[in-house]
């Protein structure tokens, strides 16, 4: 929100023809920069996402699951995240998940957790991690590391509630929506260029108004998900992630985000589709 501001300001002397001889930028801790017009080649306005503000976890920059998967964390307002998708095949105490594969039917009617590597393709682990049922993120056996809890559907809302107060809408039109602010800026033809242009997966698929900037280090990717039925759908066009929260026995919360869209979805899934999971520090 603030680097548009700043451009409408330079705008804004362009269109009025004032005649300044110096800029300046006043700066949130109340300093002004002043600097002389004539001493400015050119003015660009960096992208915060891409190794900005954001800052990993104070004492705890790295977190290691029970396969020995290591991931990245990241401070949000006071709530540590992992910033990657989990893809452990183990619960915490070392059982291990339920893998039921090709097998659709066993897919179908598991009832204790199970996960699926996205097209039954182990080559999509590292890319997006795995996808659960959401009876592996209810299963007692704990599906997140020691210290980590898969986050209730409040825990999610502070989450969207906190990048809203930053000046980014939750309203699926508006490019500087919270869902763009939470992706990776990983896309394809990204307009940030550089390591976010790319059609290499992982990435969100190209959209002529939406893209990723990753503006507080969440780097959402759309791992996609499984349906009920064995099927999958939509890798590296939606992310789907669960939510601790039941509704009823036959759904629980869930939040998404769609390669054309700027928002953060809150709906609800049944519990037999398989979606990504984000882990939140106790």
């Amino acid at each position: 929100m603030k680097h548009k501001l700043f451009t409408l300001f330079i705008i804004a002397i362009a269109i009025t023809g004032l005649q300044a001889q110096d800029l300046q930028i006043h700066k949130t801790d109340g300093s002004i920069i002043t600097l002389p017009l004539n001493a400015i080649d050119s003015i660009t306005f960096a992208n915060s996402g891409m190794g900005g503000h954001w800052q990993p976890c104070p004492g705890t920059p790295t977190v290691t699951d029970i396969d020995g998967n290591v991931y990245n964390t990241v401070l949000i307002d006071d709530q540590c995240w992992m910033k990657e998708n989990l893809k452990t095949t183990k619960y915490r105490n070392g059982a291990s998940i339920e893998y039921p594969g090709t097998n659709s039917s066993a897919w179908l009617y598991n009832t204790t957790g199970a996960y699926a590597w996205y097209n039954n393709d182990i080559s999509w682990k590292e890319k997006y991690g795995a996808l659960y049922n959401w009876h592996a993120v209810n299963n007692t056996k704990g599906l997140c590391p020691e210290g980590w809890h898969v986050p209730s559907d409040a825990e999610w809302t502070q989450l969207v509630d906190y990048v809203v107060l930053q000046g980014y809408s939750n309203d699926y039109t508006d490019p500087n929506g919270a869902g763009n602010a939470l992706k990776s800026c990983r896309q394809v033809n990204s307009p940030l260029g550089e390591d976010c242009d790319t059609s290499d997966h992982p990435r969100w698929k190209e959209d002529t108004n939406h893209y990723g900037f990753d503006e507080f280090g969440f780097s959402a990717l759309p791992g996609g998900n499984r349906f009920s039925d064995g099927n999958f759908f939509s890798n590296g066009y939606y992310g789907y992630w669960w939510s601790s929260t039941e509704i009823s026995s036959f759904y629980s919360r869930r939040r998404s985000m769609n390669y054309d869209h700027g928002n953060i979805y809150r709906y609800y899934e049944s519990p037999n589709v398989g979606c990504s999971v984000r882990c939140l520090m106790d």
